[in-house]
């Protein structure tokens, strides 16, 4: 057992839950539902006096609530972390090649429901990866490359979502292209089995060389602190954590940089959009006033033009219903308080389109 003191509560290595399944999953729903109902009282109340305490009570309560479903349901990735290592070294030996591998992330616990929906795919991109993607030692070492493969499996939680990454540093994704029959359709099969899962999954070349392979969930349960922006006539909820400056926006402080528009921040200059524009897909009608400087875990930055600030929210949010799932930079909704919906802005996504397609095979 490990004790995550963040949470408060204990996390166990992966393993059967030490409820039914279906109970862990009825809790999980319950509290969502408790949740919802609440942010809906909280409106209701806004009208009537003498509600506020019971409704701070309330919401302590339920933050208690949400650590102990956390807690019985979270487990770590060390057991699939072993999996892994057990088959990339099965898989080299079969394949006569020498591999080094590192794992960073085994700590990290999560939903159980994530690492039984990871352990297909990443034994897919494992297997792949040592078969296709590394060189023979002699091919290594003619192309001064050390004999040894490396092989990285990262696992990580960033803006609401699990991300894991497998990188080695063969001979790159265009090595899929010719890969057996089998090797495409299992790509296929992990690009299906994230989006069914409202997750998304990537081949990219590494920074390197190499290759990259990244899949993202969404976690099962999220609870969102960020802030609401209006953005043409949407609100949108953008993750505090990745939100690095809250900035006027003045139109000297953008200029263009092959054919991109970028703003000038200090001595640097950073890509810029306009949020309704690429929400909308339509060039700006009406010059933003605020430009919000977000900077994701990789260290990439990005500036967002946006109408104006709406206030804060903290809460949890419900995937999009396929109906509202209009635009592939929104990973999910919540109910605000001062009526209507927020989307939440998926700042990985949007900073894919920014950088450009990826490559998938």
């Amino acid at each position: 057992m490990l004790y995550d003191t963040q949470q408060g509560v204990a996390v166990r290595e992966q393993a059967d839950l030490k409820v039914p399944r279906e109970l862990g999953d009825a809790l999980l729903q319950v509290l969502q539902d408790l949740l919802s109902n609440q942010q809906q009282l909280r409106l209701a109340g806004q009208e009537r006096a003498g509600l506020a305490r019971p409704l701070d009570e309330q919401d302590a309560l339920l933050e208690r609530l949400k650590d102990i479903t956390i807690g019985i349901r979270a487990a770590n990735f060390s057991k699939l972390f072993r999996q892994m290592k057990a088959l990339s070294m099965d898989m080299a030996r079969r394949c006569d090649k020498e591999l080094e591998l590192h794992m960073d992330g085994a700590d990290l616990a999560v939903d159980v429901a994530i690492l039984e929906a990871l352990e297909d795919p990443l034994a897919h991109l494992v297997r792949n990866a040592v078969e296709h993607g590394l060189e023979f030692p002699a091919e290594r070492l003619a192309a001064g490359k050390p004999a040894k493969g490396r092989l990285e499996i990262c696992a990580a939680c960033q803006n609401g979502a699990v991300r894991v990454e497998v990188r080695d540093d063969g001979r790159g994704p265009s090595a899929c292209s010719g890969a057996a029959l089998s090797g495409r359709s299992g790509m296929r099969r992990i690009e299906q089995t994230m989006a069914a899962l409202h997750g998304s999954f990537c081949l990219k070349p590494g920074p390197e060389g190499g290759a990259v392979a990244v899949c993202s969930i969404p976690l099962a349960f999220q609870f969102l602190d960020g802030v609401v922006f209006q953005a043409g006539t949407h609100r949108i909820v953008i993750p505090m954590e990745t939100i690095a400056a809250i900035q006027p926006l003045q139109a000297t402080a953008l200029t263009m940089l092959q054919q991109h528009e970028v703003l000038s921040c200090g001595r640097e200059t950073v890509p810029f959009l306009d949020l309704a524009g690429l929400l909308d897909g339509r060039f700006r009608t009406e010059f933003p006033r605020q430009a919000v400087i977000l900077q994701a875990a990789s260290g990439e930055r990005l500036a967002l033009g946006v109408a104006a600030v709406r206030g804060r929210y903290r809460g949890a949010v419900s995937p999009l219903a396929p109906c509202c799932d209009w635009h592939p930079s929104l990973g999910g909704c919540v109910l605000l308080t001062g009526g209507g919906i927020g989307f939440v802005l998926d700042v990985e996504a949007v900073l894919a389109e920014v950088s450009g397609p990826q490559l998938v095979c």
